[in-house]
């Protein structure tokens, strides 16, 4: 994992969100715990780094991520509640609900296999989420264990909860921005038609990813499951 970049607190981002803590890091950015100025409400903001927002073709990326996951409003898909630049870093930014809880992976390392009823508590709403999402033109592209977050609510208990639309692409092309290496997704999660690097994936993708997320709970890595075998083998 990539070390956050210096950020001395506390420093405001947007001109009204205050940074509290990093939550983690990856290629592109950094999410941290952020307040805002005026409400005090608590979120999760994600910030693009200032060298990567110059870059027409990530910042394209960063901007279609937060476009895609806020066409839906569904109670299992990550609210998206702002998006800008930050006028002094020039860094682009997008605020999320802030979620607490663990991802499924996480959830998976420690059981390594879940009860049948167990899987569908969290499937199914997750399951809901993606027909809400290809309803609206919106393919997640990159569905996998550590993207299905299990956020703990004060009434509803955990709640699967997909995140991560950083590959998604939207279906009336808006949004369909290819990886720098040309490289879509989690190769072990990856359907056959991402493999191959074909541009026009459609919903069958996620529907992929889904039965694979669904082997999971017996205990079997997809990658090592007949059916993924076979899938690899076609591309």
């Amino acid at each position: 994992m990539l070390s956050p970049p210096t950020i001395a607190q506390p420093t405001f981002i947007g001109g009204k969100y205050r940074i509290l803590r990093p939550l983690g890091s990856g290629a592109w950015g950094t999410v941290y715990e952020a307040e805002h100025g005026w409400t005090h409400q608590r979120v999760a903001l994600k910030l693009l780094r200032p060298e990567h927002s110059s870059n027409r073709e990530v910042a394209l990326r960063f901007i279609a991520e937060a476009r895609a996951a806020s066409r839906v409003s569904h109670p299992s898909v990550v609210r998206v509640l702002d998006v800008g630049e930050d006028a002094d870093t020039g860094a682009l930014y997008i605020v999320q609900d802030l979620l607490e809880g663990f991802d499924l992976g996480r959830m998976l390392d420690r059981e390594k296999r879940l009860a049948p009823h167990d899987a569908l508590d969290i499937l199914l709403p997750a399951m809901g989420a993606l027909v809400a999402l290809h309803r609206a033109g919106v393919v997640h592209r990159d569905l996998k264990p550590s993207n299905l977050f299990l956020a703990r609510h004060p009434e509803r208990g955990l709640v699967p909860t997909v995140i991560d639309f950083g590959v998604a692409r939207l279906i009336d092309g808006s949004g369909s921005i290819r990886t720098l290496t040309g490289e879509l997704g989690t190769p072990e999660y990856m359907a056959p038609e991402q493999v191959r690097g074909e541009t026009d994936v459609d919903h069958r993708a996620d529907v992929g990813h889904r039965r694979d997320a669904l082997r999971v709970h017996r205990g079997a890595h997809p990658s090592l499951a007949p059916t993924s075998r076979r899938r690899s083998s076609t591309c």
